[in-house]
């Protein structure tokens, strides 16, 4: 009796967790959705008003350059994050991903440098095409964390156990 009823605690713990988890990621996915219209539209009228801003390989690169960059720095923030709670800050491990994430944000800087030297249009373009593919990549990881909560929760209920990890893209 007493295994069947912390069996059940369990279950009903981790089902509220990822009820609440989700109610969570939903009221924050509704909220960039809006921005992400906003976003879509705001460029929609910049281009709109601004037919003469040439979209050439240059800002295609700068602009692929910045993305890039903006993943790694994510990927690498994370990474220290997870290592911060496993090694010592002097770790040559730890110092490598600090030396990786100052190197990027080294490259960063000089992109964004070399993105001041353009004229004012295409500076302006680049700025809201990066806020809208920051903002459609948070847009997407909410929807991945969404349907992983959903899918911990359905299993939870059906006491079902996830026995290989996958991951979403």
């Amino acid at each position: 009796y007493s295994n069947q009823r912390f069996i059940d605690e369990t279950i009903k713990n981790e089902s509220e967790q990822a009820r609440k988890a989700l109610i969570f990621i939903e009221a924050r996915m509704a909220e960039v959705e809006n921005d992400l219209i906003e976003k879509k539209d705001d460029l929609k009228k910049f281009q709109e008003n601004n037919k003469t801003v040439d979209v050439d390989l240059q800002i295609q690169s700068i602009i692929d350059s910045l993305m890039v960059i903006d993943t790694k720095l994510s990927e690498i923030d994370i990474e220290i994050e997870r290592a911060k709670s496993s090694f010592t800050e002097s770790n040559p491990l730890f110092v490598n991903l600090i030396n990786q994430k100052g190197a990027l944000l080294e490259q960063q800087q000089a992109i964004q440098e070399s993105v001041q030297d353009l004229p004012f249009a295409q500076q302006k373009f680049i700025d809201l095409y990066r806020e809208l593919e920051t903002t459609q990549e948070i847009f997407n990881q909410l929807q991945a964390r969404k349907l992983e909560f959903s899918l911990k929760e359905a299993s939870t209920l059906g006491n079902i156990r996830i026995i290989d990890n996958f991951k979403l893209y």
